[in-house]
């Protein structure tokens, strides 16, 4: 068989015995998984790129890469460890709102009083989440 596919299509025997050997191992004929570098993009970044650049044809390397940069929302920053001093801070003023009923926690939320501890919504959720720590506070 490989003789007359050889001849007929002129391929080397080396070919066509190690076509017929993958075949024979892996049931198909085609690429296993190499090693080396891997893909820098994902696919559907790829069809972002490609879907863009279709868009407008005019389009740099570098815009698109800020496109699709912008397109993937904001870069994760890492947020410092608290300090003893924060914690510190945060202990006792947990401590000294320790039995405020519930209506008090939301006026202080609307009012901004808990915004002197905390830069945000999860910072004041966290102190009240504290003060459930230390069995203060309940709804």
């Amino acid at each position: 068989i490989q003789s007359s596919y050889i001849s007929e299509r002129y391929r080397s025997v080396r070919t066509v015995s190690f076509t017929i050997k993958r075949n024979s191992e892996s049931g198909a004929n085609f690429d296993r998984k190499r090693s080396g570098r891997s893909e820098a993009t994902t696919e559907s970044e790829d069809k972002f790129l490609r879907v863009n650049s279709l868009r407008d044809r005019r389009l740099t390397g570098q815009q698109l890469q800020a496109q699709l940069n912008s397109a993937a929302g904001l870069t994760a920053a890492r947020k410092p460890l608290l300090r003893r001093q924060n914690k510190t801070k945060r202990l006792a003023w947990a401590k000294k709102h320790c039995h405020w009923p519930t209506e008090d926690w939301e006026k202080m939320l609307h009012q901004g009083g808990a915004k002197l501890y905390a830069k945000n919504e999860r910072d004041i959720d966290s102190l009240i989440h504290l003060t459930r720590i230390l069995g203060c506070h309940s709804d």
